[in-house]
């Protein structure tokens, strides 16, 4: 829209691709699934892309929707954006570090935190009063390899001024 040359956008993308991606160091895990299934997506072309605008990586995923890339030539610049593309459907994730690392469980888990990584997400951005929402949760050990079973899941979910909400 445009009012008195002031300009706003909105990208809107249409995809049944999800892609979850961990970044340590030099090392990329990406993990891509279906969005409607949730199954993983096999054999989804990984391009990474870096701040330059250079392609950094480029892989597949693996039956299990995995993807790892090791080490890239920092000449070219710092991953910046990870495209998938699986048939005709494609998406984006943008890589950058989290500003969220606040971690309420520290001192009070019975497990090893640095031995798992866990993802949950939502099936929407946005929730009104009295919505349902809907959670999925992936569990994986550090490295992204092996699934997590028999672990129990502690769940903190705060309201925006920092108070939990649950």
């Amino acid at each position: 829209a445009r009012a008195g040359g002031d300009y706003a956008s909105k990208l809107v993308l249409m995809t049944d691709l999800g892609m979850i991606a961990h970044w340590n160091n030099d090392r990329l895990l990406f993990f891509v699934h279906d969005l409607r299934s949730l199954d993983p997506v096999a054999r989804a072309r990984i391009t990474i892309y870096s701040h330059k605008q250079q392609v950094l990586l480029q892989g597949f995923t693996g039956n299990d929707g995995l993807a790892s890339f090791d080490g890239y030539d920092g000449k070219l610049g710092r991953p910046t954006v990870a495209g998938v593309e699986k048939d005709a459907d494609y998406s984006f994730l943008e890589l950058k570090a989290r500003s969220d690392t606040k971690t309420p469980f520290d001192g009070k888990s019975l497990f090893n935190g640095s031995e798992y990584d866990a993802f949950i997400y939502a099936d929407r951005d946005l929730y009104r009063p009295g919505d349902t929402m809907h959670l999925r949760f992936i569990g994986r050990t550090a490295n992204g390899m092996k699934p997590l079973s028999e672990i129990p899941l502690q769940v903190v979910v705060e309201k925006p001024h920092g108070k939990d909400l649950l």
